[in-house]
């Protein structure tokens, strides 16, 4: 019996054990008061138990017991232990359920979301050029309330704007960046992000403000942010920093960044930089702020670091700049001229000495403009917003105390201005008034779109000026023209001067003479200083009288030699000069005795480009051909570049201006201009000799691009000799130099300059040469394009008979004024031969 009453007492103590070792993983569930009650049963099996040391041994083997003796006690008494915390056990449940109801609906917000730093369940971005991207990868929720951190891809992007823009122009009521004022709904973007109020799970706008080109714009685009209420909480920190709308300046990064012509050294630690002198590389916004050289980025510069303070030399381009300061145009003027760095005259060169705050990181500095200042405008602020410099500790290397940047020729100065696209200086015409025009017109009174518009003149840095509203009043035209800046203030037409209207882009209304030249003067503030550019507009308007050219059907071909006449906007058609054997030119007569000489340059060549769908060119094609950049701004060509894409077509058009005669406005954007008398000819074509001596034309002729050996003509030996024509290299090597000192005005190439047609048939040593002549003829038509040189590749040769190669003397009878000669000699041409096989 006592053995028996042991073994009973052996399995009570060890359904004990069990009981006590079930209750202890439920102890952590129970509430309070439960769990002091099992802590005591804890205690009177300790004491129960003689060794509570083995008790974990006695919970490791415990899943083997626990599965018979759980349908008992132990486990009825935790589930009505666990019973009080059922709810919030059930609660993810219904969370989750909830979840799975909002994800059908599109994952509406949960309000009870707490506060905290989410990760968005998606982000979708649409809008603009599509090469800039915005992203999104957090949402900061603070009461309620909805903070996303957006990321632009562009370093360009400084505002965002949560809203839509009516204009892409530059909007001061947005952000002014004269004072670095931000408007409403408008936040600024610091180090790459922006942290801006948003909505949920709906398709918002929202605009981007760039300085990617020398004239900030904003771009529209649109967002749908999706955060659900199981969104992936990142943290509990819904800090969002309150430096929206500073007036810290835009802060964008230099394509050229970290870039140099000479090798560099490792880089050095910014920290461990040691005092002394140092060269290092330094670069700026490069908008209207170059350092010197301007053709070098990032340029040289000397740094001194004395007792760990850091202090730059820099040299700019011009002389429009007085003083600088190390901050914003606000903060320039709060500071005071005591504070303000000025510029030391260095051989000519403006220096300043300025503070270095720290190297690897864009600096604010404002410029301050003289001629701003002395204009008096209360309109122009004379601090120029938008600058930053930039100095790198990549390349420092240590030089000895007193080295100096050395310069080299004169400062340019920014009173007359250049173009950074032209090698032509700006026409400075702020002294130049306008004449007044005869604004009457034979239509009704009321409102008209132009049938045509189109414009010339300025430096290059203008993407277009348009017109698209004609208003008749009293029987007097008046036209509404936009410039594609903001920056033009004032505007002198018809002998007033008239102020811009509106925000955004620069728009005015003035009188105008319908189908006729309007000479403009606009001012622009886009440099250091304002400067006037001269501008010629034509605006045609069917029944509006004056030029009978209407130009509203088919203009010049680009793609194929034409069957009939072009209409030349402003230019009526008189005749064509008939050309019967020549396959690869045209020529056509009109009034005012202008001509227009189309060359296929294409044809039976490598050049040759097929003909799209579609056909020529239409109404209004100088407008559809704006370009773009990626963030949406119209790109701005110098004439030269305009010229240069003109001999890329099939058929390059040439317009001939007698002198005296001005050309409408705009066919400068169509045609290579020849104006004439055409006195200082580079010749590089043996044919062309043999045809221009036919027409006594040598006196035209300033320079040759031949070989001194292969002048066989005694009259060009003599005019050598006497230095009356001068060598200027050959096809593959003009001498640009001569022909600048000369003031060449025209040069005409061989046949040879065009690379010839190649097919699958054609070895590889006639595919390299044909890729060679290409090349070279690229760069000649740079190069001449830049030096404001027409040139014509002649392709007598080309022609399949001599009757074919001998008209062509028909297009330097037309370039040259003697284009009744030309015919008498090539009319008796034909009567000499006409029985013989040519």
């Amino acid at each position: 019996m006592k053995l028996k009453a042991n073994r009973f007492i052996s399995i009570a103590l060890v359904i004990m054990m069990m009981f006590s070792s079930t209750v202890s993983v439920f102890a952590d569930e129970l509430p309070e008061e439960e769990a002091k009650e099992t802590e005591a049963v804890e205690k009177v099996e300790e004491k129960k138990e003689p060794e509570p040391k083995e008790e974990p041994k006695a919970e490791a083997p415990a899943p083997e017991p626990e599965k018979e003796p759980e349908p008992e006690a132990p486990a009825q008494e935790p589930e009505k232990a666990a019973e009080p915390e059922a709810p919030a056990q059930q609660a993810p449940e219904k969370k989750t359920e909830k979840s799975g109801k909002a994800e059908d609906k599109g994952l509406k917000l949960n309000a009870g979301l707490s506060n905290g730093t989410y990760k968005p369940d998606s982000f979708t971005f649409e809008g603009g050029t599509g090469k800039t991207k915005v992203t999104c990868e957090k949402v900061i929720v603070k009461d309620g309330k909805y903070t996303a951190v957006f990321t632009p891809s562009s370093d360009y992007m400084t505002h965002f704007y949560m809203g839509t823009v009516s204009s892409d122009a530059e909007d001061p009521s947005l952000y002014d960046p004269s004072t670095g004022s931000c408007g409403k709904d408008v936040y600024k973007v610091n180090s790459k992000t922006a942290y801006v109020p948003v909505e949920l799970d709906a398709k918002k706008p929202f605009a981007g403000r760039t300085t990617a080109m020398s004239e900030p714009h904003w771009v529209q685009y649109y967002y749908t942010l999706v955060l659900s209420d199981n969104a992936e909480k990142i943290s509990d920190d819904t800090t969002i920093p309150d430096d929206e709308g500073s007036d810290d300046p835009v802060d964008p990064v230099d394509p050229d960044d970290g870039k140099d012509d000479e090798k560099e050294p490792d880089k050095k630690d910014t920290k461990t930089l040691k005092d002394g002198t140092y060269k290092v590389n330094a670069t700026t916004c490069r908008v209207m702020f170059y350092l010197y050289p301007k053709e070098k980025n990032p340029a040289k510069v000397i740094l001194v670091k004395k007792n760990g303070k850091m202090t730059a030399t820099i040299t700019l381009t011009g002389d429009g700049y007085d003083y600088v300061y190390m901050g914003t145009p606000k903060q320039a003027k709060k500071a005071g001229k005591k504070n303000w760095i000025k510029a030391k005259k260095v051989k000519g060169y403006y220096t300043f000495k300025i503070p270095v705050s720290r190297l690897d990181k864009k600096l604010p500095i404002t410029p301050h403009s003289k001629k701003y200042e002395e204009d008096g405008d209360p309109k122009t602020d004379p601090w120029r917003p938008d600058k930053w410099i930039m100095f790198y500790s990549k390349g420092a290397r240590k030089v000895k105390d007193g080295t100096t940047i050395e310069t080299k020729g004169k400062a340019k100065s920014r009173n007359s201005g250049s173009s950074s696209k032209s090698n032509k200086t700006y026409k400075d015409e702020s002294n130049k008034g306008t004449s007044a025009v005869n604004n009457s017109t034979g239509l009704k009174d009321g409102t008209y779109k132009p049938d045509r518009f189109s414009w010339s003149g300025g430096s290059g840095r203008l993407a277009y000026i348009r017109c698209n509203k004609i208003i008749v009043k009293n029987g007097k035209a008046y036209a509404q023209i936009e410039f594609s800046s903001s920056k033009y203030d004032k505007l002198r037409a018809n002998g007033t001067t008239y102020s811009k209207s509106g925000g955004g882009n620069s728009k005015f209304t003035i009188p105008v003479k319908l189908n006729a030249n309007n000479h403009i003067v606009g001012r622009t503030t886009a440099m250091s200083q304002p400067h006037w550019v001269g501008y010629s507009i034509f605006i045609y308007k069917k029944g509006a009288g004056a030029g009978k050219g209407s130009g509203n059907g088919e203009v010049t071909s680009t793609k194929k030699l034409t069957n009939k006449a072009p209409e030349l906007m402003g230019l009526e058609f008189k005749e064509e000069i008939k050309v019967k054997y020549a396959k690869y030119f045209k020529i056509y007569k009109y009034e005012k005795d202008v001509i227009l000489i189309e060359v296929d340059q294409a044809k039976d060549t490598a050049l040759y480009k097929e003909e799209k769908e579609g056909g020529e060119a239409e109404e209004g094609a100088q407008e559809n051909e704006i370009e773009y950049d990626e963030d949406g701004k119209p790109i701005a060509k110098s004439q030269n570049e305009i010229t240069e894409e003109l001999y890329q077509n099939n058929i390059v058009n040439y317009l001939i201006a007698p002198e005296g005669v001005e050309i409408p406005a705009g066919l400068d954007k169509e045609c290579i201009i020849i104006q004439q008398p055409v006195d200082k000819t580079l010749v590089v074509s043996e044919k062309v000799l043999d045809l221009m001596k036919e027409l006594g034309l040598y006196d035209s002729i300033a320079a040759l691009g031949l070989d001194e050996e292969k002048i066989k003509d005694e009259e060009l030996k003599k005019a050598v000799e006497d230095e009356k024509i001068v060598m200027a290299g050959d096809l593959d090597k003009p001498d640009y130099a001569a022909l600048v000192k000369i003031k060449a005005d025209l040069a005409l190439f061989p046949s040879e300059a065009l690379p010839e047609e190649v097919d699958k048939e054609s070895s590889e040593e006639d595919v390299k040469e044909s890729e060679e002549a290409e090349k070279r003829l690229g760069i000649l038509q740079k190069r001449f394009s830049a030096l404001g040189v027409p040139m014509i590749a002649d392709r007598s040769e080309d022609e399949k008979t001599n009757y074919a190669a001998a008209e062509w003397i028909k297009v330097y009878g037309a370039i040259y004024g003697q284009s009744d000669k030309a015919e008498a000699v090539f009319d008796e041409f034909v009567k000499k031969n006409d029985k013989k096989k040519l």
